[in-house]
């Protein structure tokens, strides 16, 4: 075997060696993609659940905003009556007053 043939069997070793180099290598980048696309799949599905715990806080916020305004406007309904009533009392007190006088008043001549 001359050095030309040396130099076709290194170069056949060299050839298998980078094959198998190549070959660990597809793997590892094989195992390194499954594993970034399982990631984004998680990643993708937490968004997705984030999105949509969003859109129920949000809805929930807004039916808590229609509760708060919608007592405070019964509360201010209510302080309304409360006033009114309590000038329909001293307005009844005053009349009942007047009425007892007068029947006092009858009853004494």
């Amino acid at each position: 075997m001359g050095i030309s043939g040396i130099i076709a069997l290194l170069v056949c070793v060299a050839c298998v060696g980078a094959k198998f180099l190549f070959a660990v290598r597809i793997r590892n980048l094989e195992r390194v993609r499954t594993q970034e696309t399982e990631t984004f799949r998680e990643a993708k599905t937490e968004l997705h659940q984030s999105k949509q715990k969003s859109k129920r806080l949000e809805a929930e916020s807004k039916q808590i905003e229609a509760r708060t305004s919608s007592s405070q406007r019964n509360i201010e309904n209510m302080n309304k009556t409360l006033k009114e009533l309590d000038i329909r009392k001293q307005e009844d007190d005053a009349v009942r007053a007047h009425q007892e006088t007068m029947i006092k008043n009858l009853r004494s001549k």
